[in-house]
């Protein structure tokens, strides 16, 4: 692990916050940190800058679950003991034997009493975010609430005109200076005279074309604004069906587009995004209303952090 799980007893039991009279410890704050290293940093070296960031992150993260906690506490919430045996049940299912179960349990120098009152607060926590956060993100999140949303932001829910193109690239060797560009504006000229005479675009795409979309006759499907180099787009948006560009100079070399078809803006139904805008509040709505209950505990709370720590 990056983070040093195996400490002295000193090391422990030394306090980094003291919440409300309940103390925050260095083993608390590790255990915390691990969860928050990204994968990609297992077997790194990993800065003291960055490791300080970790660490400061679980230190507020284990502040705030022990103010859940005293809330949960405080408010009077409990966990059933059939609850906490099902989930030590459950655990013990997950070892081979009842004895390769209780060496675990040593390894990590945990007691039955102590599991039970680890599994305890985990419940009381978990009781707690659902009665002040998921259950109020539910109680708004109605059907009403989403239509309304959607009809006060419709401009939100509009796909953009699209138009579906053919596309012929002639490039430019540009270490040849002009004589590249001037062979190039040649070849060009040469092409879109040929399909002017009747050639079929597909076809003079795919025998002249230097780009990935000539395997399917220069086809590159519809796209909307901001998909072009915005020379090539402000030519294209401006042709009518059927018709074929002139060639347009870039950093590359020379284009022809051809406009196949044209798709106006649509306002999608709500029947169509209500799920995916249900998604979208739902985790906006949970922020919100966790972030200010939070806040709501913390000020409330008394906090010390020791040591110099932040």
């Amino acid at each position: 692990m990056l983070l040093p799980i195996s400490l002295t007893s000193a090391e422990e039991t030394q306090v980094l916050a003291i919440v409300n009279g309940a103390p925050i410890t260095l083993q608390q704050v590790n255990a915390a940190a691990s969860r928050h290293i990204p994968q990609a940093y297992y077997h790194r070296q990993v800065s003291e800058e960055r490791l300080k960031e970790f660490r400061d992150k679980a230190l507020n993260d284990v502040i705030d679950e022990e103010l859940k906690y005293q809330e949960a506490k405080k408010m009077g919430i409990k966990a059933a003991s059939s609850e906490i045996k099902t989930d030590i049940d459950r655990m013990r299912k997950g070892y081979v034997s009842k004895k390769a179960f209780e060496f675990a349990m040593q390894k990590e120098g945990l007691t039955m009493e102590m599991l039970e009152a680890k599994i305890e607060r985990t419940f009381l926590v978990n009781k707690i975010y659902e009665k002040e956060v998921a259950s109020k993100v539910n109680s708004i999140l109605i059907e009403d609430y989403l239509a309304d949303y959607y009809n006060k932001n419709k401009l939100k829910f509009q796909e953009p005109e699209k138009i579906r193109l053919r596309h012929i690239l002639i490039v430019t060797d540009v270490s040849r200076g002009d004589e590249g560009w001037l062979e190039a504006k040649k070849k060009v000229d040469d092409v879109l005279g040929q399909i002017k005479n009747g050639a079929g675009f597909a076809d003079m795409a795919w025998k002249y074309s230097q780009d990935d979309y000539r395997i399917k006759g220069g086809d590159i499907g519809f796209i909307h604004r901001g998909r072009l180099l915005p020379d090539i787009e402000d030519v294209a948006f401006g042709l009518k069906i059927g018709e074929l560009s002139m060639p347009i100079k870039s950093e590359y070399g020379y284009h022809i587009v051809k406009l196949e078809e044209r798709q106006p803006e649509i306002q999608l139904e709500f029947s169509k995004i209500r799920d995916k805008l249900k998604i979208e509040l739902e985790q906006k709505l949970t922020t919100d209303i966790k972030e200010n209950w939070l806040k709501g505990l913390r000020e409330k709370a008394k906090i010390e952090i020791v040591n110099g720590n932040n």
